[in-house]
C-alpha cells in the first residue's frame, strides 16, 4: 500500500471521527479523547479536503461518495477553526470603568507540592484574592493560610480547597451530587458588599466509559447552577479536557459564559515537561458583567501541570442585566 493512500485512509477515519465528535455529544470515552485531539487531527482534515477536491474536479471516483466524503472533511475542519477562533480574536469584551471596577485575582493550581519558598514568590509576585488548590496542591495551603485567612475545603477523592482574603459564603451547594467529581459552588463577599458565585471543578483523566460519565455528570451539573444563577459567576477547574472538548465547551454553550482565554491563543497547561504535547487543560470561565484583565499561565519547577493566574474586575457593564437572564433561561436543562 503507497503511502498516499494510507494518508487518505488516516484522513478519512479522522475526518468520520472528529464530525461525529462535533455533531452529537460524546457517549464514549474514545469519543471524547477524539475532542480533544481535534487540533492534531486538523492536518489529516485538510489532506482529506485536498484529495476529495482533486477527486471531484477530476471525476475520477463516484462523484456522490466523494461529495459525501468531501462535506463531512469540510465540517469537520470547520467545526475545529471555529471552536479555536475565540481563543485567538475575541473583541467582545465589554469596557470596564477602571474607577468603579473592584478587581479580584484568583490563582489556580493542581497536583503539585509547593516548597515555602515557592509559595511566597507565587504570593510576592500575584498577590492572589483567591487561591484554589486541588489534589496534591492543598498540602501547602497551610501555609497561605497565614496570609488568606478564610478556607472552603471541598471533599472528594481529589478533592479542592479555597483559601481567601474574601469572605466566603455558603451557596447550598458543597458538592455537585451523587457520582461526581469534587467541586461545588460557594459566594465570595467583595469589599463593596457585592456578592460572587464562584463555582470550582476537579475531573479526572477517563480511560472508561464509567470515569468519562462521572466527568460529564460534574461538568453538567456546575454548568447547570452557574447558567441558573442570576449573580455574577466565575467557574474554574482542572476540566482534563481542551476547548474542544465537549465537557469543556458545556460552560460556554450551556452556560453561556466566557473563558478567561479568550483573545489570549490556545495556552499550553501539560504536559511542561513534552514540547509536542500542548494541551490546555485548566479552564476558566466569567460572566458577561466581568472582564479577564490580565491571564497568565503559571509554570512551577517540577511540575507537569501548569497552574494559571486570572485578575477579574468586577463591574456592572452597559445594557440590561434582566435580557441577558432572559436570553439564558431559555437554554434547556444541562442535565436534560
Amino acid at each position: 500500500m503507497r503511502v498516499a493512500t494510507l494518508c487518505r485512509y488516516v484522513s478519512a477515519i479522522a475526518s468520520v471521527l472528529v464530525a461525529l465528535c462535533f455533531l452529537n455529544r460524546p457517549r464514549f470515552w474514545w469519543q471524547e479523547i477524539v475532542c480533544n485531539l481535534a487540533l492534531y487531527l486538523l492536518p489529516w482534515l485538510i489532506v482529506e479536503l485536498y484529495c476529495n477536491a482533486k477527486w471531484l474536479w477530476k471525476k475520477r471516483r463516484p462523484r456522490a461518495l466523494v461529495a459525501v466524503s468531501f462535506l463531512t472533511s469540510g465540517y469537520s475542519a470547520y467545526s475545529i477553526l471555529v471552536s479555536a477562533l475565540p481563543y485567538f480574536h475575541y473583541n467582545r469584551w465589554p469596557v470596564a470603568d477602571e474607577k468603579t471596577a473592584e478587581k479580584v485575582r484568583i490563582l489556580f493550581v493542581d497536583d503539585c507540592q509547593f516548597s515555602g519558598s515557592q509559595i511566597s514568590e507565587m504570593r510576592t509576585r500575584y498577590q492572589p484574592d483567591l487561591v484554589v488548590a486541588a489534589g496534591a496542591a492543598r498540602e501547602s495551603l497551610s501555609i497561605i493560610g497565614q496570609y488568606l485567612p478564610y478556607r472552603y475545603d471541598f471533599d472528594g477523592e481529589k478533592g479542592l480547597s479555597i483559601t481567601s482574603s474574601l469572605r466566603i459564603e455558603e451557596r447550598g451547594v458543597p458538592n455537585l451530587g451523587f457520582n461526581a467529581r469534587a467541586g461545588g459552588v460557594v459566594a465570595l463577599r467583595l469589599s463593596t458588599g457585592r456578592a460572587v458565585d464562584f463555582g470550582v471543578v476537579n475531573l479526572r483523566p477517563a480511560f472508561s466509559t464509567v470515569e468519562f460519565e462521572r466527568n460529564r455528570i460534574s461538568a453538567r451539573r456546575l454548568a447547570s447552577y452557574m447558567r441558573n444563577s442570576d449573580s455574577t459567576r466565575i467557574a474554574i477547574g482542572n476540566l482534563y479536557a481542551t476547548q474542544f472538548s465537549q465537557v469543556a465547551s458545556v460552560f460556554t454553550s450551556q452556560a453561556r459564559l466566557r473563558s478567561v482565554w479568550y483573545g489570549r491563543g490556545l495556552v499550553k497547561t501539560y504536559h511542561m515537561g513534552y514540547p509536542l504535547m500542548h494541551f490546555s487543560l485548566l479552564h476558566g470561565f466569567v460572566s458577561r458583567d466581568l472582564f479577564p484583565s490580565r491571564v497568565e499561565r503559571v509554570a512551577i519547577s517540577g511540575c507537569a501541570l501548569a497552574g494559571f493566574f486570572t485578575e477579574v474586575e468586577v463591574y456592572q457593564p452597559a445594557g440590561n442585566r434582566e435580557e441577558h437572564t432572559e436570553l439564558e433561561s431559555t437554554l434547556d436543562e444541562a442535565d436534560s
